[in-house]
């Protein structure tokens, strides 16, 4: 397979030849003729040659013809070969993605080659589009030099707002097309963050929530805030009960988990913040029912019996000194560990009257 336009290497061996003999290749594309190489010799030789592919306009089947010819006897050999046209990459760029109607649509037109080098080419049509297909613009016969095109387009302060699409033909019959967007918007003046805890627990009897409001330069924003601090209603419980309105309460600066259902199962494990100070952020952090949550460190997939297991149970997230931790075999309460300040309880257990398989698990709760 080779490609159009490349230079290419064609390599032959002669092995033992027992008379003076010419070496002739040729590559044969439909009606036309190249020689790609020619040498006389009397010995064995390698040689090897460099030729262009000539250009092709689609995929098409040639031929590599090698002929050696002595005084007396001659031989010949031909090899199909596949030539594709060149492949190029050809982007359009605009200076940024969205416009409010009457700015300028500032874009370029990039050809390369699969190498990244720069292509002349010359684009035939170019068009802009708007929502309904409108035709806005039109170039014809541009010149792309050194690989790059640039234009650009005004847009009317009564623009339609949407999508817009360019697209453009090259006269190699190649297409590009890519899409920007007309629509009004403002940028924000300032942003508003919440700032949470991560976990809460069912232990806990408040939770402290940070809102800050920031100018894009960085000076804090002055202004009242509201606050709304939900716990939403599961979907799984309306099956069998009819349908619970969600927990919200409304705060100016602080929250009490009083009256938020902590222990009730009907309820999503995640409450959602609401902050408005003139525009508005959302934070969401996750409910647990349990302390922490609890994993088994260094303990082996296997035992033997007679010889005791040994491990670690931690809680990950914030550790938590002297929490009293209940581990269970086979379902039945065995030890009751106490963390130490790393919030890690180690254990060791009897095997001598284990035979078979045995589940280990730990629990906060009794």
């Amino acid at each position: 397979r080779l490609t159009a336009g490349n230079r290419e290497t064609l390599c032959a061996l002669i092995q033992t030849p027992t008379e003076p003999v010419t070496l002739t290749i040729t590559l044969d594309l439909d009606s036309s003729s190249t020689k790609i190489g020619e040498l006389s010799l009397k010995s064995e030789t390698y040689r090897c040659f460099q030729f262009m592919v000539p250009m092709v306009s689609s995929a098409t089947v040639a031929s590599i013809s090698v002929k050696i010819q002595g005084r007396v006897d001659s031989l010949n050999q031909d090899t199909k070969v596949l030539i594709e046209p060149p492949a190029f990459i050809h982007i359009v760029q605009t200076d940024k993605p969205i416009y409010k109607p009457g700015q300028t649509v500032q874009f370029r037109i990039v050809s390369m080659d699969t190498n990244f080098i720069p292509v002349n080419r010359m684009v035939i049509n170019v068009l802009n589009q708007d929502p309904n297909t409108n035709r806005i613009a039109q170039w014809l016969d541009k010149s792309i030099k050194g690989g790059i095109l640039d234009l650009s387009h005004p847009t009317i302060p009564e623009a339609a707002q949407g999508i817009y699409t360019i697209t453009a033909e090259t006269d190699k019959g190649e297409a590009i097309s890519y899409n920007f967007e007309i629509k009004e918007y403002v940028l924000p003046k300032f942003e508003v963050t919440i700032n949470l805890p991560s976990v809460i627990t069912i232990l806990d009897d408040d939770v402290t929530m940070k809102i800050c409001g920031k100018y894009t330069y960085g000076k804090p924003v002055l202004g009242s805030v509201k606050a709304e601090f939900c716990r939403r209603t599961s979907p799984f419980f309306w099956l069998s009960t009819s349908k619970q309105k969600d927990i919200c309460k409304t705060f100016n600066l602080s929250v009490t988990l009083a009256g938020f259902a902590i222990n009730a199962f009907n309820y999503f494990d995640s409450f959602e913040v609401t902050a408005e100070l003139e525009e508005s952020g959302t934070g969401m952090f996750d409910v647990v029912m349990q302390v922490s949550t609890i994993t088994f460190e260094d303990v082996s997939s296997s035992y033997k019996p007679g010889l005791p297991l040994e491990g670690k149970v931690r809680f990950n997230g914030s550790p938590i000194a002297n929490q009293a931790v209940y581990l269970y075999v086979q379902d039945s309460l065995t030890f009751t560990l106490s963390t130490d300040q790393n919030g890690l309880a180690t254990f060791s257990l009897d095997t001598s009257s284990w035979s078979e398989s045995v589940s280990l698990s730990v629990s906060t709760d009794l």
